[in-house]
């Protein structure tokens, strides 16, 4: 006996599926988890956050369950894209 499939795909556009650039509100002269590129493994899922930095106004921006990729050749192939886990 087979299954059948009873999924219906829906064509849409990237940004109507997911939200891509989110605004992430954070305040000048708070601390906030700080993802260093040395604490992405390759191979590894969630990243190890080894420390808070003092937000100034610049640096990327990312929430808890965000899918983070390197500013720097971001690319799946050298598994540098990790899911944030803060909470």
């Amino acid at each position: 006996m087979s299954k059948t499939n009873t999924t219906t795909w829906w064509k849409v556009k990237l940004d109507e599926a997911i939200n891509i650039n989110p605004t992430v509100p954070l305040k000048k002269g708070f601390n906030y988890p700080y993802l260093d590129m040395a604490d992405v493994n390759p191979g590894q899922r969630e990243p190890t956050i080894s420390r808070e930095k003092e937000y100034r106004g610049s640096g990327a921006k990312f929430n808890t369950g965000d899918t983070v990729f390197a500013r720097i050749t971001p690319c799946l192939e050298h598994e540098n894209g990790v899911n944030s886990i803060f909470s």
